[in-house]
């Protein structure tokens, strides 16, 4: 893995169209697959919900405010703008995965609601993915708790791996803002990282083709290794811990191995196998002198005071 470009853009009138920001990436990966992590690209326009809370009126409804907004405005309208500069640089462009956070919270006169982001905006999304298979192009929208931004660009040598601060969504977002062309619209700072390491080949395939690894894979090494119960846990953190670190490093712009892109690309398949192991472990009563960590420290301490001793007999 190397670092292609570490770039800065300053507040700016025009000019900052995604073909211009990413096109090297986009010619050098030649992309049959896009992956866009991106916790906002899905959320309803800000105005649109701010006008479905002041209709509904004060005791409103989760259900009646996800009806109120499948229609909105959003901002898969900058997916749609990414991916058609995409495609236009790489005809070959043929999967679609995009992954946004699970649930949009909505602040009201009598507290907060938590809409699922899979339940606004479904006729934009619709309209999308009807006109990418017309292109013979495939989508998938994942939901989950998600906070990076990264746009994975496939090809089938390459993959350039784009770390925008902002992710999609740099320009000033406003609906006059938006109305306009994207080359003439205005944009906020931006920070941008990029990467290029060759593409993985793995064994399983997601439901949009992309190849990744998934919990299950996950589970089935674990099994095979003999790992389970507390010991399985304390495992799946540490992975989860290392992961993190590596996404820390990706992001300070810091040299990172293709074996340490390969562990942050099975972050998410981590969290999900240690989200599936934990209850299991709590719900299982355990005497405290065998709790998880307890046996290893009281050894420790065990030789620490065993040297202790020892030292002190010797200078006797």
């Amino acid at each position: 893995v190397r670092v292609l470009a570490v770039r800065s853009y300053a507040r700016a009138a025009g000019n900052m169209t995604y073909s211009l920001l990413y096109g090297s990436a986009f010619a050098r990966a030649q992309p049959l697959a896009l992956i866009i992590h991106d916790p906002y690209a899905a959320d309803p326009d800000a105005a649109s919900v701010r006008r479905a809370v002041g209709d509904l009126g004060p005791h409103i409804q989760e259900r009646e405010l996800s009806a109120r907004l499948t229609d909105a405005p959003s901002n898969l309208q900058l997916v749609g703008e990414f991916v058609d500069a995409v495609a236009q640089a790489s005809p070959g462009l043929r999967q679609i995965h995009l992954v946004t956070h699970d649930s949009l919270h909505v602040g009201t006169s009598t507290g907060s609601l938590r809409v699922p982001v899979s339940a606004v905006c479904q006729q934009q999304w619709q309209a999308l993915c009807s006109d990418w298979a017309r292109r013979g192009i495939s989508a998938l929208h994942e939901v989950r708790p998600l906070h990076r931004r990264l746009l994975e660009l496939q090809g089938a040598e390459v993959t350039v791996s784009i770390v925008p601060d902002r992710g999609l969504l740099h320009y000033r977002m406003d609906a006059g803002n938006l109305a306009l062309p994207p080359a003439e619209r205005i944009s906020e700072e931006l920070h941008v990282l990029m990467l290029e390491g060759l593409t993985l080949r793995k064994q399983s395939v997601s439901r949009c083709g992309c190849k990744v690894t998934t919990a299950d894979d996950i589970m089935d090494d674990a099994e095979q290794r003999g790992l389970q119960g507390s010991r399985l846990l304390r495992a799946l953190s540490r992975r989860v811990h290392r992961a993190r670190s590596v996404s820390k490093a990706v992001l300070e712009g810091r040299t990172v191995t293709a074996t340490q892109l390969e562990l942050l690309d099975k972050l998410p398949a981590l969290e999900r196998a240690r989200d599936r192991v934990r209850p299991i472990v709590s719900a299982v009563p355990c005497p405290p002198e065998l709790r998880p960590g307890v046996q290893p420290r009281l050894r420790t301490l065990g030789a620490t005071i065993g040297a202790s001793l020892w030292r002190w007999a010797a200078s006797k």
